[in-house]
C-alpha cells in the first residue's frame, strides 16, 4: 500500500537513483521516475511554498498512487475532510 508523503520533503531529493529508492520504499513497488518528473515536482513544491503554502500543508499526499481495480495512476492526490486534490 502506498503510503502519504511530504511534497516539499521528498522534492529535496535531486538524485535520480535516491529519489527511485525512496519512492519505491513508500509505494512498495517499482516505478523509475525520470530526472525530468522529479524538477517538476520540485518547481511545484517550491512555487507552493512562495505562495504560501505550509510545510504542513505538503503532507499527506500519494505519489504515483494506482487504484488497483481501474489501472487508473494518480500523479499526485490527497484526501481531507472536505475534499480531494488530484495533481495530474
Amino acid at each position: 500500500m502506498t503510503r502519504p508523503v511530504n511534497i516539499y520533503a521528498i522534492s529535496r531529493i535531486r538524485d535520480e537513483a535516491s529519489f527511485n529508492i525512496v519512492q519505491k520504499h513508500q509505494s512498495q513497488k517499482e516505478n523509475r521516475i525520470q530526472y525530468h518528473e522529479i524538477e517538476s515536482l520540485r518547481i511545484l513544491a517550491d512555487n507552493l511554498f512562495n505562495k504560501g503554502v505550509s510545510l504542513i500543508d505538503m503532507d499527506g499526499f500519494f505519489y504515483g498512487y494506482q487504484i488497483p481495480q481501474i489501472g487508473k495512476e494518480f500523479d499526485l492526490l490527497k484526501f481531507a475532510e472536505k475534499s480531494c486534490i488530484n495533481i495530474e
